[in-house]
């Protein structure tokens, strides 16, 4: 609650947000890259914001919101953002199966599969099959803004 306090403070003193971020790291929670686009696809993010080094902002957890920051290099990793976008894909996947038919939490969960994949199924045997047919192939197309199955082939 202290650093909470802190930050507040720093805000109302007119300090810089780039001062209260490199200036006090422990009020701020560094995150993964993973979990930063694994919020960023359920939208769990909120007052985002950046400067040359950092991407900052807040992010909902379990207790609310609380304040993270990352370096703008780590976000750019494509495995990173393809990790976050497969964690996503479970959620819903999850969401979907324990939803009731025509629950509001079950159609937002099959609208945010469709936008990570251009897939479009109704329930979840069927995202669940894709899922585990695709899993191993998915990497993230930053040209088509969605996941991809990449395809191998072998030589004759």
């Amino acid at each position: 609650m202290l650093y909470f306090l802190f930050f507040n403070e720093c805000v109302a003193n007119n300090s810089s947000d780039l001062e209260s971020i490199e200036n006090n790291p422990k009020i701020i929670n560094d995150i993964p890259s993973d979990m930063y686009w694994f919020s960023f696809f359920m939208g769990l993010l909120k007052d985002v914001k950046e400067n040359e080094k950092f991407v900052y902002g807040k992010v909902f957890a379990y207790h609310g919101y609380a304040d993270f920051k990352i370096n703008k290099n780590d976000i750019d990793n494509l495995e990173s953002k393809t990790q976050g976008a497969i964690r996503t894909i479970k959620h819903n996947i999850s969401i979907i199966k324990y939803s009731s038919d025509y629950s509001q939490q079950k159609k937002s969960a099959i609208q945010r599969l469709y936008e990570i994949t251009g897939s479009n199924f109704d329930s979840y045997e069927k995202w669940d099959d894709w899922f585990i047919n695709n899993q191993k192939n998915l990497v993230w197309s930053n040209k088509l803004d969605q996941l991809v199955i990449k395809i191998v082939m072998n030589k004759l």
